[in-house]
């Protein structure tokens, strides 16, 4: 579907893609790490602007929903929510349940914001999305999930490879 608002969040999507892009690109070639934070910043004020614009689309519009606008605009405004901050994810959070019972938002990704959120919240995540540095093993490791038996019916559930693969990607070997 493309209309006028369809392509406004294609926009903020592309701007905050572009410059996450920008800044994988650089990163091999950036003089300093301040040149590369510099550019992280960046990205950060965009990507925290444009929750800000998507926060007052759906205020206006409601969710961006596949049925209404098309699967491409709604899975780019839920990546545009994963890029925001904590406190904006929160924001979104009744609004993506609601999308999500109502299946109008991609499931994989609502997993992502909600183990983001719990993530920040220091609480244990749902579904093992999202990875943190374990200081006993000196590496990447898996961020604590609630009841780790059930993680990956709850992962398939919502669309995503078992945990074991999302692991292997990362080159870390999962253990509960």
């Amino acid at each position: 579907m493309d209309n006028a608002l369809t392509q406004e969040i294609g926009r903020l999507f592309e701007k905050s893609a572009n410059l996450e892009q920008q800044i994988k690109n650089a990163q091999k070639s950036l003089d300093t790490e301040e040149d590369e934070y510099t550019m992280y910043l960046e990205k950060q004020k965009t990507d925290s602007l444009n929750a800000i614009r998507l926060g007052e689309i759906v205020k206006e519009n409601g969710w961006i929903s596949k049925t209404e606008y098309g699967e491409r605009a709604s899975n780019q405004a839920i990546k545009m929510i994963r890029n925001a901050t904590l406190a904006q994810q929160t924001e979104f959070l009744p609004i993506l349940k609601e999308a999500k019972n109502n299946k109008e938002v991609n499931l994989a990704e609502m997993a992502f914001v909600e183990d983001m959120i719990l993530k920040g919240n220091n609480k244990k995540q749902l579904y093992g999305t999202q990875l943190s540095f374990n200081k006993d093993k000196g590496r990447n490791d898996v961020y604590p999930i609630e009841n780790p038996s059930e993680v990956n019916a709850r992962r398939l559930s919502v669309g995503l490879d078992s945990l074991h693969v999302y692991c292997k990607k990362f080159g870390i070997k999962y253990t509960y």
